[in-house]
Order: C-alpha cells, then sequence, then structure tokens
C-alpha cells in the first residue's frame, strides 16, 4: 500500500481573490477560520516575525506533538503556498491555499496538502485515512473563510 497521499478540498466565495488573500496571507487572522484550535482546545500558537507574507512563520504545540508552517509564496490574485512540518520529527508537507477568480465577485479556493507518510508499520494505514483526517477540517476551515469574507465585506455602494 502506498504511503503517499494528498488531500484537498474547494469551496466558492462570493468575493474576488483580493478580498481572500489578507486572510490567508497574515497568520495572526488565522484564528478566524481555521480548524485546528476548535478541534483541539490544548492548542497553543506562537505567532513569528514577520506574520504575514512569505517568510511569515507560525509554530504550535497541541496533542499530536504540534509543528510549525512558514509562507514560502503569496500573491493576491493566486493566494499562498506553505510549508508544514508536523510532530517530533517535523515532517516535511507542502501545502497551499489557492484562489482562482471564477467571476466578476466568486473566487474558487483549493486548500490542499501532500507528502509521504513516514511512521514504521502505520504508514500506509495513515496515508489512507488522511483524507478524512485533514480533509474533514479543511473543508470546515474554508466554510468558516467563506462566512468569515463575505460577512466582512462592506456593502457595494
Amino acid at each position: 500500500m502506498p504511503s503517499k497521499f494528498e488531500v484537498h478540498r474547494e469551496i466558492t466565495i462570493n468575493a474576488p481573490p483580493q478580498a481572500i488573500h489578507p486572510y490567508i496571507n497574515e497568520l495572526f487572522l488565522w484564528p478566524l477560520w481555521s480548524p485546528w484550535e476548535e478541534l483541539d482546545p490544548t492548542t497553543r500558537i506562537t505567532l513569528g516575525e514577520p506574520s504575514q507574507g512569505i517568510g511569515a512563520n507560525q509554530t504550535w504545540t497541541d496533542r499530536s506533538g504540534g509543528g510549525e508552517l512558514v509562507i514560502i509564496a503569496s500573491d493576491p490574485l493566486n493566494g499562498i503556498r506553505y510549508d508544514a512540518r508536523f510532530g517530533s520529527n517535523r515532517e516535511h508537507y507542502p501545502a497551499e491555499l489557492r484562489l482562482r477568480a471564477i467571476g466578476p465577485n466568486q473566487t474558487q479556493v483549493r486548500w490542499q496538502i501532500q507528502g509521504k507518510m513516514t511512521t514504521p508499520i502505520m504508514a500506509p494505514f495513515l496515508a489512507m485515512m488522511a483524507n478524512r483526517m485533514i480533509g474533514d477540517p479543511f473543508q470546515q476551515g474554508l466554510a468558516k473563510l467563506k462566512w468569515v469574507v463575505e460577512e466582512r465585506q462592506q456593502p457595494e455602494e
């Protein structure tokens, strides 16, 4: 069985990419929509310097060993790419929040992560379970992001 995985979820948000980008590019704003702290109340996040754009970073501790995240690419029209590292051995997983305009005031947001599980014996099982373990929280986070962006927009004049 393979130990590689790729998980992605998508949602359409009624806003242009430039209105969504600040919420994904500024790590200080992630608690407004990210599902992780809600799923594990023991999660403690520490923001690094800078907290937005390329080089923005954060670390966290939680029941599963914590991790770190660093934004490696950022574009207001296309979204962000970041490196995520998890657990005590800091396994590396490339991820992204991709923005794609699909209309004058609509954007498709795709959240994805990929990698290879390396836990001895359990790796193929964990890779097989990744779609549910990661995908469900991704979908929750995207739904919250949609709500935050759409509710905080100023009405057109």
